[in-house]
């Protein structure tokens, strides 16, 4: 095994309407219930010098959880968020020892000390791109230097449904009124209160991505790397971002291509790409012996190069 070698692993993503992001505060868009996430893009001009992006950390994320379901994992470490004077506890699988996490299918990815696996951001497709603002605030066109519409950032408007009335159980202190027995629907109604919908607004994007991971292959081996692409697959059946079970965050991911890095690469030397390319992650396990011994047949070519 060579001394350095790194297997990237690149694709196309299809976003559609997703909501990653936070409620804060933006000039640029106000009033909106839920901000889309920017980041400054060198490469990028026009109305803003930011483009929309996928943390990394929220499509891995989901990505991981996915699998320690998928492989019946116990989540047994608590990540404890204090919130106010909550304390939010969300446990994930973490495995203990070094002879538990060469064994793990998810952490032996995820969880090593020493890391054997980077996940970038997903940007729009291209290097260069104009941003231009939309006709409402808080929208924006996204094109890249072909002159492709490569995201979308547009306001949605929503609508929350009040529960069911004959579900409404309310303190009428909280109302203003005297007395210490709850008040059902029907009696609100008799008092004259009104249930109307709560109209809001979000950010959303809609879009052709790209996504990029990097393994370590001198402390990896091909079958450690086959979770990755079980877990994209996963990842399309679920969502990304905020209020999936609404129909948000559906996300495809095609053209997946691979290439091999040695040192000299980064020397100034060309990657090794592989003459094998993917429509779709269950594409790539469905011919995971072709793949793996592509890969091999590769990795002991530059073994006898020395």
């Amino acid at each position: 095994m060579p001394n350095f070698l790194l297997l990237v692993v690149e694709g196309t993503v299809l976003i559609n309407e997703l909501l990653v992001g936070s409620r804060r505060p933006d000039p640029r868009a106000r009033d909106l219930d839920l901000v889309t996430s920017f980041k400054p893009h060198p490469q990028a001009k026009g109305d803003r010098n930011e483009i929309p992006y996928v943390p990394a950390s929220s499509w891995i994320g989901v990505l991981r959880h996915l699998l320690e379901k998928y492989y019946n994992l116990p989540a047994n470490m608590p990540r404890i968020r204090r919130k106010g004077t909550e304390t939010i506890i969300a446990p994930i699988h973490e495995c203990k020892t070094l002879n538990e996490i060469q064994k793990c299918p998810v952490c032996k990815i995820f969880s090593r000390r020493d890391v054997v696996a980077w996940f970038d951001d997903m940007e729009p497709w291209g290097n260069h791109f104009n941003v231009t603002r939309g006709s409402k605030g808080g929208e924006y066109l996204i094109y890249n230097e072909n002159k492709q519409l490569v995201a979308q950032v547009f306001v949605k408007d929503e609508v929350i449904i009040p529960r069911e009335i004959e579900k409404i159980d309310i303190d009428p202190q909280q109302l203003g009124l005297k007395g210490g027995k709850s008040l059902k629907g029907e009696e609100l109604l008799q008092k004259g209160f009104r249930f109307e919908p709560i109209p809001r607004q979000v950010q959303a994007v809609s879009g052709t991505f790209k996504f990029c991971a990097k393994f370590d292959m001198t402390k990896l081996t091909i079958d450690d790397i086959k979770p990755f692409f079980i877990g994209l697959a996963l990842l399309e059946d679920r969502y990304v971002g905020r209020r999936g079970s609404r129909g948000y965050g559906r996300i495809e991911f095609r053209d997946i291509k691979f290439e091999l890095r040695t040192a000299s690469y980064y020397e100034g030397n060309p990657p090794i790409r592989l003459d094998i390319k993917y429509d779709t992650s269950r594409d790539a396990i469905k011919q995971w012996d072709k793949l793996k011994q592509t890969l091999e047949n590769i990795i002991k070519k530059i073994e006898n190069r020395g």
